[in-house]
């Protein structure tokens, strides 16, 4: 009897080995690589290298320009500036990469079930998405957040919301273009079941552009959720994070703009960062540009 095993086609070692190649080859991008690095060292390791408490008040150190004890200077509160922000890096990755990992989990199944399957189920899931999509994505993130409340957690589900359709619809879109490949037909020809092959020769092969969105909107969420606590919509102080740092310093921008300076330098440097990362691993995974 013919050997009717179906080929799979996901990302090989070899591939991995190549993109890994060409991302640390690039200066710019190892750069990046580098920022990311130190920035989830920081996070993991927040409670030990940051000099003093985020939470701790002084009057008599209130507006100090950076140095001595406080290389980053204080708000108006006392509080030193230095470790604010490393503790808001946390935050910060927390929500930039807990919202897109969230959104891109939900979104994939959702999208690749749309697309696979069509029909009634298709045309809903796809006018939902035309409807979340007319909403620019900070002003969905703002609506969600106000319905849901202010909060950390709640900061992370309203940009998951926010976020989610972006990924349905690249899902569907993989899947549309995936179902018309021989190895998929050939699957379907031989009896697989849509279960499996929707887990073993779709959704394997849709992972390169998933990761690649999520790495892109992990800068945008950092962003978001930047802004939604700059709006007091994300984390609440005295909780630390980026936005909540700028915000309170534009209630203090006369007595000392350090704050300011250096968490906006922060959310500059990582979405940066990010963004590098993310357009040299599309170039990286773009068939069109591989010889």
């Amino acid at each position: 009897m013919a050997d009717t095993t179906i080929p799979q086609i996901p990302l090989a070692q070899s591939q991995m080995r190549r993109v890994i190649c060409e991302l640390i080859s690039n200066k710019v991008t190892l750069v990046g690589l580098i920022i990311i690095g130190a920035m989830l060292l920081l996070a993991l390791l927040t409670p030990w290298i940051a000099p003093h408490s985020p939470y701790v008040q002084n009057a008599f150190n209130a507006n100090q320009a950076p140095g001595g004890t406080h290389l980053w200077g204080t708000d108006h509160f006392g509080r030193d500036v230095l470790s604010r922000v490393i503790w808001g890096t946390r935050v910060s990755l927390l929500v930039g990469i807990g919202a897109p990992l969230l959104a891109g989990i939900a979104g994939t199944f959702v999208g690749t079930f749309a697309g696979y399957y069509g029909g009634w189920f298709d045309r809903i899931v796809m006018r939902l998405v035309d409807l979340l999509m007319s909403f620019p994505t900070l002003l969905l993130g703002v609506m969600i957040a106000a319905a849901l409340g202010p909060g950390f957690s709640n900061v992370i589900a309203a940009l998951s919301i926010a976020l989610f359709p972006r990924f349905i619809r690249l899902a569907r879109a993989s899947t549309l273009t995936l179902c018309n490949e021989p190895y998929v037909e050939a699957a379907i020809a031989a009896g697989r079941s849509s279960s499996r092959v929707i887990t073993k020769h779709i959704i394997p092969n849709l992972i390169g552009p998933i990761i690649v969105m999520a790495t892109l909107w992990i800068a945008t969420a950092i962003r978001l959720e930047a802004s939604l606590s700059f709006l007091g919509l994300g984390t609440q102080p005295p909780s630390p994070s980026w936005g909540n740092i700028i915000r309170d310093g534009m209630n203090n921008i006369l007595g000392t703009p350090y704050p300011i300076i250096f968490a906006g330098l922060a959310i500059t440097v990582s979405v940066l960062a990010f963004n590098m990362v993310g357009d040299a691993l599309r170039d990286a995974l773009d068939p069109e540009t591989q010889v």
